[in-house]
């Protein structure tokens, strides 16, 4: 949500500079022009900045969360194939049980 929201603010910064100025200008009536511009600037420079950081902490979770659970998931893989060997061996009763 965070990213949306931070994409579309820097699109409407971006595209839309003179009614962005008119309402800085508005806002702060001592600022001229130039000084509007280079607020508006800035603020999409810490913007993408900021976007660009959450994509990346993003996909880099996104990964260590999945290498995580894929290794829980060969975990239970390999236990399921310890108690199966048991049972083939004739240890277990049932090949669902516990080790």
């Amino acid at each position: 949500m965070y990213l949306c929201w931070a994409i579309v603010y820097i699109a409407v910064e971006n595209n839309h500079v003179e009614k962005v100025n008119r309402d800085c200008e508005e806002r702060n009536p001592e600022w001229d022009n130039g000084q509007c511009e280079a607020s508006r600037k800035s603020t999409v420079t810490i913007a993408t900045v900021f976007v660009t950081l959450g994509m990346v902490l993003g996909i880099y979770f996104t990964l260590v969360v999945s290498r995580w659970v894929s290794g829980l998931e060969w975990e239970a893989h390999l236990e399921e194939e310890q108690r199966l060997e048991k049972w083939r061996r004739g240890q277990l009763e049932n090949p669902h049980d516990t080790i």
